[in-house]
């Protein structure tokens, strides 16, 4: 396993270019990863759902900041 400190896979559930599945099984090799699907969207997933995106990746920051 890779030790990292902080990971985040923001995936798009319906991504036919990068299947989602990937995502997880990269996170199954990164120590502490968090996978993370948006559902319905696909490759695009940060012009289909910005706020989304934002708020995830917001918290996800913020959440390291603490660690």
């Amino acid at each position: 396993m890779t030790s990292v400190s902080h990971s985040l896979f923001l995936h798009g559930s319906k991504d036919v270019v990068i299947p989602a599945d990937n995502a997880h099984i990269i996170s199954g090799q990164v120590d502490g990863s968090l996978v993370t699907e948006i559902k319905g969207c696909g490759h695009g997933l940060c012009y289909q759902e910005p706020e989304s995106c934002a708020m995830l990746l917001t918290g996800f920051f913020e959440d390291g900041e603490e660690k």
